[in-house]
C-alpha cells in the first residue's frame, strides 16, 4: 500500500508525512527500490570473472573491439524506477518487465576505444536480418 492509501483507508485526520513517519519509526518498513532482476548465481558469477581473467591480457587488440547494446523505453509504464514500502520481515518483492506488446521505444548505440555511434532508433522487434541491417547503417562511419 501507499502511504496515501493507508492515510485514506485509515480514515483519521493525520498528514501523509505523519503515516509516513510512523511507517519509518516502526523499523519494520523501507522504502525500497524494487528489484528488476534476480540476481546473478554464483556459476554465472564465476563464469563472468573467469572471462575478464582470460581477457586481461588482450593488449592491443581490445582497440579493435566494439561494445553495443540496444535498451527498451516503456511509453506506458515505469523503466525500472518502482518503489515500494518493503517489510523487512518479509522476502523483497521482484518485477520482471515486459518483453513485448506495450508501447515502448528500442534504441541501439555503440562505442569502441575511439569512438562512439549516436542513438539508433529501432522499429519493430529485432531479428537477425533487422539487426546486420542496424549495424550496416550505423556503423558505416567506423
Amino acid at each position: 500500500m501507499s502511504v496515501r492509501e493507508i492515510t485514506t483507508a485509515s480514515r483519521l485526520q493525520i498528514s501523509k508525512n505523519t503515516v509516513h513517519r510512523r511507517i519509518i519509526e516502526s523499523g519494520y518498513m523501507i522504502h525500497a527500490k524494487i528489484t528488476l532482476r534476480l540476481p546473478l548465481s554464483k556459476p554465472h558469477i564465476s563464469k563472468r570473472l573467469q572471462w575478464a581473467h582470460n581477457h586481461m591480457s588482450y593488449g592491443d587488440k581490445c582497440m579493435s573491439v566494439l561494445f553495443s547494446d540496444e535498451e527498451k523505453w516503456n511509453r506506458d509504464g515505469p523503466d525500472g524506477n518502482i518503489k515500494y514500502w518493503h517489510d523487512l520481515r518479509k522476502e523483497p518483492r521482484s518485477f520482471f518487465s515486459r518483453q513485448s506488446g506495450g508501447r515502448s521505444v528500442m534504441v541501439w548505440a555503440a562505442f569502441n576505444f575511439n569512438d562512439q555511434v549516436g542513438l539508433a532508433f529501432l522499429d519493430g522487434r529485432q531479428n537477425s536480418p533487422k539487426y546486420i541491417e542496424t549495424l550496416e547503417n550505423q556503423l558505416c562511419h567506423l
